[in-house]
């Protein structure tokens, strides 16, 4: 009996009950968000430069990407990976002041990023990460204002391609060798949109829970 309880305690001393780390390797992840789009200069409508300010409803996101994540036993891991987001919001409203004018439209807007994201092992799988990104952003806009009275101000949809550029942090939890669970907040800025009728800013923040998967 002296031989296993020894054996026991130094698989415990090496390796403690509950400490979890983050797994290493080739991983794929799936995520969701609730995007607060920041209001947006509008800097001209027609070619005719202007002082505005959109504002928007509370949208929504989708990411998924794969990545390949350096781990040690000890110390920071570091992640390198491709990922994709969409983001979706409503137009609410056109400000300049003294005006405020009713609107409705959609901003939509595709990415691929290269991110780098560090991460830091706390205690019993709970950790901490990190990092940022670049790539390009394909943003999707139209616009109509309500002058009142019955009359309308249609500017069509259109797309323009953008560099981008995000930064992101939160906590994680290691449920095993095989899946990642983690949430966290994300700027995403794609700069000045230029569409055909109306040049804007597409910038964003954004609240995210998701997984990643570990093979």
């Amino acid at each position: 009996m002296v031989g296993p309880a020894i054996l026991c305690a130094a698989v415990l001393a090496a390796d403690p009950v509950g400490q979890q780390h983050a797994p290493g390797g080739l991983y794929l992840k799936l995520a969701g968000s609730l995007v607060v789009q920041q209001d947006a200069e509008l800097l001209s409508i027609g070619g005719v430069p202007l002082s505005a300010t959109m504002d928007f409803d509370i949208g929504y996101g989708v990411q998924g990407g794969v990545g390949y994540t350096f781990a040690w036993e000890s110390g920071p891991s570091v992640s390198l990976e491709l990922e994709y987001s969409f983001r979706s919001v409503q137009i609410d409203e056109l400000s300049s002041p003294p005006l405020t004018l009713p609107a409705t439209g959609q901003n939509e807007s595709h990415s691929l990023m290269v991110n780098v994201i560090g991460s830091i092992d706390i205690v019993g799988g709970f950790g901490i990460y990190g990092g940022g990104g670049i790539g390009v952003a394909i943003t999707n806009s139209d616009l109509t204002l309500d002058l009142g009275g019955g009359t309308f101000v249609v500017f069509p949809g259109d797309t323009d391609t953008t560099l981008a550029w995000q930064v992101m942090g939160g906590v994680q939890y290691a449920f095993g060798p095989h899946l990642v669970l983690y949430s966290g907040v994300r700027y995403f800025d794609a700069g000045t949109v230029a569409f055909d009728t109306f040049q804007s800013e597409n910038k964003s923040i954004s609240v995210e829970l998701g997984l990643r998967i570990h093979f």
